[in-house]
This record gives C-alpha cells, structure tokens and sequence, in this order.
C-alpha cells in the first residue's frame, strides 16, 4: 500500500482496523500523523452529532402541550410537582449517547500521544504531583487513589478533544496502561472497545469519566475495581 492508497481509504474511514493500513501506518510517519488526526476529528464529530441528537430530542420534548392537557395537568399539579423532582434527580448531566463516541476519541488520543507508550521507560513520577494534578481537575478520592499506585510512570495535563483532563500511564500486566481522566463527561455504565492494537474500558467515576487504554488483553477491569472500587 502506497501513501495515495492509505490516504484514500482514510478518507472513507479514519478509524479503519485494516491489517494492511496499520502496517503503513507503522512505517510512515507522515501518514500516522496524518491518521491520528483523522481518528481524532472522527471522535469528537461522533460526539458532538450524539450531542446534537439529545438536544433534539430534548427540544420535542419540551414542545408545547396542547391546551386540554395543560388543564388536566393543572388538576394533579401536586402530583406534578413530585414527578418534576423525580425527573430532576435522574437527568443529571450525562454522555450516555455518546459513551462509544467518547471512548474512540480516548484511543485516538492514546495514538497521537503514542511516544508516552512506544518510547524509553518514563522516570516514575512522584505520587504528590499526580494528586495535585488530580485535584486541579476536580477528581474525587477515587480516580485520586492512582497518585498512590506503585507502577505509575507519568502524569500530566492534558486537552482531550475539547476539554481538559489527565493523561497518566501506569504499567500494566501486558504493557503500560494509558489512563484518561475526563471530568467534564458524565457517563452512566461501562464501556468497552476494542481496535487492531488497544482495548479500552470506559467507566464512571464520582466526578468524570476514567477510560483505561491498554494492550490486547490487558485485564483493565481489574485495575478499574482497584482504583475505582468499580465491579
């Protein structure tokens, strides 16, 4: 495959697992800047279209009610009132539609910061300077317990798609684990994705979102329990 070839076929898809496209890839530098890139503006267009969805259907929801039935509404009103309190506390900001998209955008990232994995073992960072870092981003006591892991070797602000959060790396089992703290996203469950070289567990936290980007089979769940307490 030529440089032409894989431009071409990642114009039709950047995330593309094509055996043949990441050996190019791997042998061109040119091109994997350039597919970096693509993979990452592919990430942050599927988030902001899944946004763009939720706030439609928020928009039908809030169409106006027909007169009868604001009157027939207005008869239960205390009823309404708890219903109103209900919803409130459900509808928390969340990503819940966006939660794949999210998780793309968190491998994309892992790639173009791919020296941090695929470069000379980082001088392990002190476990204050994670917590502070941490801290600054408004993390809770969960995603803070990675400042005290043993094997952590790198930890730094970092903008991911639009907003701001922490790139960490630990050692893993298989490799070094890529650790994102999102705290700007909001996400109801876990979520996982897998591509032709990482795998990727998203999971909730007290005030974010934690996607772990690890190697094939890399037990990430496991690493989430401990520093999340997430089973």
């Amino acid at each position: 495959m030529n440089c032409d070839d894989f431009r071409h076929r990642l114009l039709i898809d950047p995330l593309s697992p094509d055996p043949a496209m990441r050996a190019h890839r791997d042998a061109c530098k040119a091109c994997a800047a350039e597919a970096q890139r693509a993979a990452e503006l592919e990430a942050q267009l599927r988030i902001a279209l899944a946004d763009e969805v939720d706030a439609g259907h928020l928009a039908v929801q809030r169409a106006p009610r027909p007169v009868a039935t604001r009157i027939l509404l207005g008869l239960g009103f205390g009823l309404l009132l708890i219903a109103i309190g209900w919803w409130a506390v459900q509808s928390q900001p969340r990503d819940d539609a966006a939660t794949p998209q999210l998780a793309e955008l968190a491998v994309a990232h892992v790639r173009a910061e791919i020296g941090l994995l695929d470069g000379p073992r980082a001088q392990t960072v002190s476990g204050a300077e994670a917590k502070r870092l941490l801290q600054s981003l408004g993390a809770g006591e969960d995603v803070g317990s990675m400042a005290e892991m043993p094997r952590l070797r790198y930890a730094g602000r970092c903008t991911i798609g639009a907003s701001d959060g922490a790139h960490l790396v630990l050692d893993g089992e298989r490799g070094p684990v890529t650790a994102l703290f999102m705290p700007e996203r909001r996400i109801a469950a876990p979520s996982r994705l897998e591509d032709d070289r990482f795998e990727a567990l998203l999971v909730p936290t007290a005030h974010g979102a934690l996607a772990l980007i690890g190697e094939a089979r890399e037990p990430l769940a496991e690493m989430a329990e401990r520093i999340t307490g997430a089973r």
